[in-house]
């Protein structure tokens, strides 16, 4: 369960995790709690998200999965107005905690919270309005493909599922609910951080496009 900081502000989805405020990794407390020392987690990290890439090819069928995004570094961008805010919903601690890690790296994502089953992560989505959510199928309460359904009928955001066994069933009621793309958790960081990048960029160009229209229907005043 989430619990909430001042003005509102999610504090902690997983237990032990709290958004990072200064240059330690984040989540490490939620990995002590569960008993996984930081060696553990690292070979967990080459094992379970780190070796094969290979694998985002074999998923997602026509989708946006087989592209290869543009693999971009820690520094993207040079400058923004905010940062692409991101929703965690996964009930493994490990895999929550790899993502952190991963994104820790690149000042341009914000993790705006971490909920662990579907039903948490939709209560999430609503009150962090995130650009992205990343959703896992598989967990308690309510799984990935409602809780994907219910947040793309109420908000923008781009959901990309995160499985660890995409079948052909999965894949085809992740996409209708709403899904961008259905992901191997083996994804390799760096294409991950590339669909990401895609999702930031159409946001920029989305939010240029508003701004010169107001710009003209101003000048026409």
């Amino acid at each position: 369960m989430a619990s909430w900081g001042p003005a509102g502000t999610v504090q902690a989805a997983i237990p032990g995790w709290k958004p990072s405020t200064s240059g330690a990794e984040p989540g490490r407390a939620a990995v002590a709690r569960q008993g996984v020392s930081p060696m553990t987690t690292a070979h967990a990290g080459l094992t379970a998200i780190g070796r094969a890439g290979r694998l985002v090819d074999m998923v997602g069928g026509g989708s946006a999965a087989k592209r290869r995004p543009p693999v971009v570094s820690p520094a993207f961008p040079a400058s923004s107005e905010r940062p692409l805010r991101v929703l965690i919903v996964e009930d493994h601690p490990i895999f929550t905690e790899l993502l952190l890690r991963c994104f820790h790296r690149h000042e341009w994502v914000e993790v705006v919270g971490c909920a662990t089953n579907g039903r948490d992560g939709v209560v999430l989505a609503s009150a962090s309005q995130p650009d992205v959510v990343l959703m896992d199928i598989e967990m308690p309460i309510m799984d990935g493909i409602e809780a994907t359904s219910r947040i793309t009928e109420r908000m923008p955001a781009v959901v990309f599922v995160l499985t660890a066994s995409a079948t052909p069933n999965h894949q085809t009621r992740a996409l209708a609910a709403g899904a961008r793309a259905v992901l191997p958790k083996t994804i390799d960081p760096a294409l991950l951080i590339g669909h990401l990048q895609n999702v930031y960029l159409e946001r920029a160009a989305s939010g240029d496009a508003l701004h010169h229209r107001a710009r003209r229907v101003h000048a026409l005043h």
